[in-house]
């Protein structure tokens, strides 16, 4: 399959939008509970210690605050870039299967499915394509036996009664037409080659006598 690059900066928006929100959502909780422990345990340090001058605590608090602005201004635009990296691994893989089976479903069986590195379900990938490589060697089974018996018609036919023999015409007119319309296979493949057998070992020869008797 030829190489593909996306023109579109989302593959499938509502769907990619949708991990991303989950993703900031997920780091804004976890932010959230890390300041809830940190500011209960200092509520908890000032109360147990009483002498602590209220201008510290306050201090504290607003350092606690500014920190807490700090990492969620932080936190959002990297949970936002993670979700979109993963939101493109997981439907940039998707959307190559939907264009892939889509050409299949339409009787292009000529190429395979290739996915990008990187890209997640690559074992989906390899299982469509066995798959759709199964179906293009039966199809080319198929062809190649029907091809036979095609030319078997062709050697029977100055026989046949003049009658039967227009039917033939059209028989075979009609499936050269249909082996042409058929689906797309690309080249046919080649025959694994035969393995080599092994070489017997030489016998032994025995050394014949030449001398006159």
């Amino acid at each position: 399959m030829a190489k593909h690059r996306r023109r579109r900066q989302l593959i499938k928006p509502g769907s990619q939008l949708r991990i991303v929100a989950y993703a900031v959502l997920v780091a804004l909780v976890a932010l959230l509970l890390n300041l809830s422990l940190l500011v209960f345990g200092i509520e908890s340090s000032f109360s147990a210690a009483a002498s602590v001058d209220t201008q510290i605590q306050d201090s504290i608090r607003s350092a606690v605050l500014k920190y807490s602005l700090f990492s969620a201004g932080l936190v959002v635009p990297l949970a936002t870039c993670l979700g979109i990296v993963i939101s493109f691994q997981i439907f940039g893989p998707i959307y190559r299967f939907e264009r892939f089976i889509t050409l299949v479903a339409g009787g292009d069986l000529s190429e395979d499915c290739r996915l990008r590195r990187g890209d997640d379900l690559g074992d989906l990938e390899h299982l469509i394509n066995l798959m759709v490589a199964r179906m293009r060697d039966d199809f080319h089974r198929d062809r190649e036996a029907f091809a036979e018996v095609l030319d078997g018609l062709d050697e029977f036919e100055p026989l046949l009664p003049d009658s039967l023999r227009m039917r033939a015409e059209t028989i075979r007119k009609l499936a050269r037409e249909a082996i042409e319309a058929g689906p797309r296979l690309g080249p046919e493949p080649q025959a694994e080659p035969a393995p080599e057998a092994e070489a017997a070992p030489d016998a032994q020869k025995r050394p014949v006598d030449t001398t006159a008797p």
